[in-house]
């Protein structure tokens, strides 16, 4: 096979009013599908193939009425304008296609946004895409695009931040709406279990090759971390604001009666979708205050402070990609970070090179880069000068099981190395109970 043909595709017919399931392993070619199908640019590999699309329409014409396919990101905050609301982006969609859409009113958005788990969706629209959980923002780009008319939608990655309760409710959804509007969807993801419960037909990437189903094996043998550790930061009764307390109003997101983190230990954050996991991250960060009613911080001389400042904290986003400046490669990037944190060129290489990434890959730009080729960019970017705190925001959630796995194993002898703490966010409480010391449930508050 041509090395420039990422996957190919023998043959593929994709009927009305049914869901379709790709899955596979990170970098397999899943996302570059969905892009070929819908005509999206860029596409930096070829597929090989002929796919019989239900009555797709070039994306080149501006009539709303002719069906071209539609495709969302994996990055939720991506779709968005970030300097306008969510409700803007509903309405000025709303009044383009109202005529063609799917939807049978405006109304339905919100009955929609309801039936995946948005909770008072008429008060959360009302806000920036960047002033909400990456969860909301993946169901409220779920609605938006069921607004415009499409007799293709390709959902690329769109549960990856949204809890199990709520996937199956977005799958459902899609279920009943694809056999009600005679409509097609093709899910991308590599949660195999959960979208073959949904899928009419399911098809997975192996040796460059679409086929149908095969369900992979696991790889590898998780983890289960012992041991006790020396304080690092310990605090009480903490309060996660709202959106209310941003706008100057008391009110509260979630609440801990307790939390602490030791010297070396991985500790986990779990919740439902929007309830503050993180808020919570970004308060450690000092973006934002953190109410509590103490806090204590160990340093590396044994000494302690109340202030947070006093730890080197470092930060992972649930977008990767937007921790690097899309405009330059990511060799510019991480010539910043060198410059600050006063590490090598040496040091780089090195660390590349454990995470199985050669120097050719900071030649390119980030949405160049697969997703897990990314996040292993992202974590080298996050370690380079060894932190004491290490922040991973749902970092793991779009990344196949082995994939997971291969980078968690080298982040964990990296942490054994340099003894830094851990504290991971996820939806998956299953993993979380094996890799981690401790897990912290944060409560929605009232």
């Amino acid at each position: 096979m041509n090395d420039q043909v990422l996957v190919s595709i023998p043959q593929w017919e994709l009927e009305r009013g049914k869901v379709y399931g790709v899955t596979g392993v990170t970098g397999s070619g899943k996302s570059t599908i969905g892009k070929w199908l819908a005509q999206v640019e860029p596409v930096y590999w070829k597929v090989s193939g002929r796919v019989q699309k239900p009555e797709v329409q070039s994306y080149e014409t501006n009539d709303p009425s002719r069906e071209s396919p539609l495709y969302l990101l994996q990055d939720a905050y991506k779709i968005f304008n970030p300097y306008v609301s969510i409700l803007t982006h509903f309405r000025d969609l709303w009044r383009s296609h109202a005529a063609f859409s799917a939807l049978r009113n405006f109304e339905e958005v919100f009955e929609i946004l309801t039936e995946v788990g948005v909770k008072n969706p008429e008060v959360l629209v009302r806000y920036r895409v960047h002033q909400i959980s990456q969860g909301e923002a993946q169901r409220c780009a779920f609605v938006l695009g069921l607004i415009r008319s499409a007799s293709l939608r390709i959902y690329d990655e769109v549960f990856s931040n949204v809890d199990l309760e709520a996937s199956r409710k977005m799958l459902g959804f899609l279920h009943r709406f694809c056999k009600r509007t005679h409509t097609s969807v093709l899910v991308i993801s590599h949660e195999t279990e959960l979208i073959r419960d949904y899928a009419h037909e399911l098809f997975a990437i192996t040796d460059r090759q679409l086929h149908r189903m095969v369900l992979p094996a696991r790889a590898f043998a998780p983890e289960t971390i012992p041991g006790n550790f020396l304080p690092l930061l310990s605090m009480t009764a903490v309060r996660v604001p709202g959106y209310g307390e941003r706008s100057g109003r008391k009110k509260w997101l979630s609440t801990l009666a307790a939390f602490d983190i030791g010297q070396g230990e991985v500790v986990g954050i779990h919740g439902v979708s929007g309830v503050g996991k993180t808020t919570f991250l970004k308060g450690l960060l000092g973006e934002h205050p953190l109410p509590r009613e103490s806090c204590h911080i160990t340093n590396g001389d044994g000494g302690s402070t109340t202030d947070l400042r006093g730890l080197d904290i470092r930060y992972l986003p649930q977008s990767v990609a937007s921790s690097f400046n899309p405009a330059v490669p990511l060799r510019v990037s991480i010539r910043e970070i060198q410059a600050v944190r006063k590490v090598s060129d040496e040091e780089v290489a090195l660390l590349m090179a454990k995470f199985g990434l050669d120097p050719g890959h900071l030649d390119r730009f980030a949405d160049e880069l697969s997703g897990g080729e990314i996040q292993r960019m992202g974590i080298i970017a996050t370690l380079l000068g060894s932190p004491d705190l290490l922040l991973l925001d749902e970092s793991f959630s779009s990344l196949d099981y082995e994939t997971r796995e291969s980078i968690w194993h080298v982040l964990r002898q990296e942490q054994k190395s340099y003894s830094f703490s851990l504290l991971l966010v996820s939806h998956d409480t299953s993993w979380l109970g094996q890799i981690a010391n401790r897990v912290y449930e944060l409560e929605v508050y009232g």
